[in-house]
């Protein structure tokens, strides 16, 4: 495979300073070239004992096509620890905010992610939207996932316009009001 690299894509996988950032139009074979360099890497394993590759990308696809690709054109069937390949989110919240979090946020737990990649939040159950002359009144809590966030006390935001919710601001008050004499009561 690797004599299908253009001269520009050779001098990447020729270039003996690994820290590289690869910028490219759609289609030019950034992928292709990122997939052969971690190949050239991994084959040779010149690196230190607990040393590892982190190839990180903005998208999801962009991952999963490098992984494919040191398979099926350079038969690396698997990237194991301390190797990483995945998106720029995926790698701060599995060696830094997990890790870490919980002592900048001087929390006494270590944090939780909610997001696709950890909880499927976006499958939430439409059949229990419930309406009553023709206004929504009801919605599986889910849906609201990134529509509202909380503050370092607990306290529940609103990261979104009223309109966002099926409640108005009377109920979003209403709301916080209750968690703030639940918490003043416990």
């Amino acid at each position: 495979m690797i004599r299908s690299l253009s001269e520009n894509q050779k001098a990447i996988l020729d270039c003996e300073d690994n820290r590289i950032i690869i910028k490219a139009c759609p289609g030019s074979g950034k992928t292709f070239t990122v997939s052969a360099k971690l190949s050239k890497l991994l084959r040779e394993n010149r690196l230190f004992r607990h040393q590892g590759i982190a190839a990180i990308s903005f998208t999801n696809t962009a991952c999963r096509q490098i992984i494919n690709s040191l398979k099926e054109d350079f038969n690396i069937s698997t990237i194991n620890y301390p190797h990483f390949i995945g998106t720029i989110d995926s790698f701060i919240n599995n060696y830094i905010f997990l890790p870490y979090g919980h002592l900048v946020m001087k929390c006494k737990t270590r944090p939780e992610i909610a997001g696709t990649e950890y909880n499927q939040w976006f499958d939430y159950d439409y059949s229990l939207t419930k309406r009553f002359k023709n206004q929504i009144v009801f919605r599986d809590p889910n849906c609201y996932f990134d529509k509202v966030s909380f503050d370092i006390n607990g306290n529940l935001l609103r990261l979104l316009p009223y309109q966002s919710y099926h409640f108005g601001k009377s109920d979003w008050e209403q709301q916080k009001n209750q968690e703030r004499r639940f918490k003043e009561s416990n």
